[in-house]
């Protein structure tokens, strides 16, 4: 089990987080939002304040991983997505980088489909995304 934090306030979170509940069929992810009280609780070693510029995924162990590094946990547990899960781990710095490039446009992406709009547009993270905090 995998709990995926995202962005309750953007629309685009919110419909990636659909997607990937809809994908799921082995219910193996857990989607909750970042700021909630539980969100809070798993993501205590990321600084709050760039909490909310990016996706997270928490292992039952407490690995926290952000941004693109969350990237290959999430799709390693859909149905088919281990070989894609292996292809974007084995270029973490492309993913990451991928990542950060759609995320810090993920309020004008919200405009472009019709969802709400989130008032972050960049990715900062105050720490190394493409390794799990302890």
């Amino acid at each position: 089990m995998v709990t995926m934090l995202y962005d309750d306030d953007c629309g685009v979170c919110r419909s990636c987080a659909r997607w990937v509940a809809r994908l799921d069929r082995r219910s193996r992810i857990r989607a909750i939002p970042i700021a909630s009280g539980e969100g809070d609780l798993l993501l205590s070693p990321v600084p709050a304040a760039t909490r909310g510029s990016a996706m997270h995924a928490v292992r039952r162990d407490g690995r926290v991983y952000s941004g693109g590094a969350t990237v290959p946990v999430i799709v390693g547990l859909l149905p088919g997505g281990r070989p894609l899960a292996a292809v974007v781990a084995a270029f973490p710095g492309l993913t990451d980088r991928t990542y950060r490039a759609f995320a810090s446009r993920r309020a004008a992406a919200s405009r472009i489909f019709g969802l709400d709009v989130c008032g972050t547009d960049q990715v900062s993270l105050d720490h190394e995304p493409s390794e799990p905090l302890p």
